[in-house]
């Protein structure tokens, strides 16, 4: 059994490669997520890719004030810890920062 493994989230025409090590104490496979806040990325439709934890955004519509629990979160998996920003709002910003 191999204890790294790799996987591909696509969404809106972009995707991430994140490898997993599987940690045998907890039983459990452990994601090695980008840190979009230290090193953004985004599609080619301007959208952001944000972590759940992220809590730094205006336009957060959520429970707990996270992109984790944000309307506009789009996962590939529910389990996923990384995903797209939808808001329109985020995708302007997007643009006029990079004018």
């Amino acid at each position: 059994m191999s204890w790294i493994k790799s996987r591909k989230i696509e969404i809106d025409g972009d995707s991430v490669t994140v490898k997993f090590k599987y940690d045998k104490k907890s039983n459990t496979w452990h994601g090695d997520y980008p840190d979009f806040e230290e090193t953004p990325r985004h599609t080619k439709d301007d959208r952001p890719w944000v972590n759940v934890i992220s809590d730094a955004c205006i336009h957060m519509e959520g429970e707990y004030e996270d992109c984790g629990s944000c309307r506009f979160l789009k996962k590939e998996r529910p389990s996923d810890l990384i995903g797209m920003c939808m808001n329109d709002n985020m995708k302007k910003q997007t643009k006029e920062a990079l004018e």
